[in-house]
């Protein structure tokens, strides 16, 4: 079965529309934190620079609780698949399991 999984994901506030892109870790169970509060509201409460007025049209104002969707065109993933090698259920003695490796 051929599954998904994110490397980098594109996420946008659904109240202020500023966009951010998130990598994940690497290795093969690698994740994505997504960011609990909008950053452009964080910046602007701490006084740091946030862009234009089109940038953050709600002027700083708090986003709200876990604001960002994902933005699956301008996200890229990759194809993963698991592989499960199993020994022939005809050469196992009766009453017992075939042995299985998962690659």
């Amino acid at each position: 079965k051929v599954r998904s999984r994110a490397t980098t994901v594109n996420l946008r506030c659904s109240r202020c529309q500023h966009e951010t892109t998130v990598h994940a870790t690497s290795g093969p169970f690698g994740s994505i934190l997504l960011p609990q509060r909008c950053i452009s509201s964080q910046n602007a409460a701490n006084g740091i620079g946030v862009g234009d007025a089109a940038d953050n049209p709600q002027g700083g104002n708090d986003c709200g609780p876990a604001p960002y969707a994902v933005v699956p065109d301008k996200s890229h993933f990759v194809d993963q698949q698991t592989l499960k090698l199993q020994e022939s259920p005809e050469v196992v003695p009766t009453g017992e399991m075939p042995r299985s490796v998962l690659l």
